[in-house]
């Protein structure tokens, strides 16, 4: 009974929250609706008065990011300007850094198809998200998926010369972008980060004010080290924080300074 309780409050508790950040029925349809069918839905941001679409059941958790409690990166000088989403699944994390930051220019980086479909359509709304899909990985390669029985939110790559994934480098994409800075660089990426910070790095770290990395030594033991001998290999001073599910690191020269929060209301 006192379990019964306990979950039906956290339901509820739930519930209040997402109709805070999305339009009251959209909030409740995307709490209790579980039908099997994984139709593309649109659910109205309440903050910013647009859409966002999700495919019902297989983005139930990317939608709690939402309505969860999480993080917000500000600068003391206005001028988040240049961001990165490396896994940007849907387009829940580029989306928001669009709201808090109309200015910027936002890459949205994700190789899965059907994900990445979902997040052009949630980048029509916010012409300064550019969808790119692509992998990430330490060079430009290609890649393919060594985990095809997982779900759309944590599936992991290798490199295969004969893989049908392209990526991309941090580096080629700031020469093509012609990024003097990377502001904001969160990733996402499975385990990936472990290729990305163990060469070539010195051509874009040095450029990263704020970087923003999902806990990834359980999908790759050792990545958070390897993350921490960059920094220290290229004598970058970051301070670390951490936020949720994320670890949140900010130079100490740079104006930017994490606020903990809802994401969006």
């Amino acid at each position: 009974m006192i379990r019964r309780i306990i979950r039906i409050t956290a339901l509820v508790q739930r519930l209040l929250t997402a109709c805070l950040i999305f339009r009251s029925w959209d909030a409740v349809v995307l709490i209790f609706d579980r039908r099997p069918n994984n139709d593309t839905r649109a659910a109205r941001l309440r903050a910013v008065q647009r859409n966002f679409y999700y495919r019902r059941n297989v983005d139930y958790g990317v939608m709690s990011h939402f309505y969860e409690r999480g993080y917000q990166i500000v600068s003391s000088d206005g001028a988040i300007e240049y961001i990165i989403d490396c896994g940007a699944n849907i387009g829940d994390e580029s989306v928001i850094f669009a709201c808090r930051h109309p200015k910027a220019t936002i890459l949205a980086i994700e190789p899965e198809e059907s994900n990445f479909e979902i997040l052009c359509l949630n980048a029509k709304e916010s012409p300064n998200i550019i969808p790119i899909q692509a992998g990430l990985w330490s060079s430009d390669t290609t890649l393919r998926v060594s985990n095809a029985d997982s779900g759309k939110e944590s599936f992991r790559v290798v490199e295969d010369p004969q893989g049908a994934i392209a990526a991309r480098s941090l580096g080629s994409l700031v020469a093509e972008y012609s990024l003097p800075r990377i502001d904001i660089l969160k990733m996402d990426i499975e385990g990936a980060e472990f290729e990305i910070f163990s060469s070539n790095y010195a051509e874009w770290l040095p450029l990263v004010q704020c970087l923003i990395v999902e806990s990834a030594d359980s999908d790759r033991p050792g990545t958070m080290q390897r993350i921490y001998r960059a920094i220290d290999e290229l004598s970058l001073d970051f301070n670390f924080f951490i936020s949720g599910e994320n670890l949140v690191g900010i130079r100490t020269d740079s104006p930017l300074k994490l606020i903990h929060g809802l994401r969006l209301g």
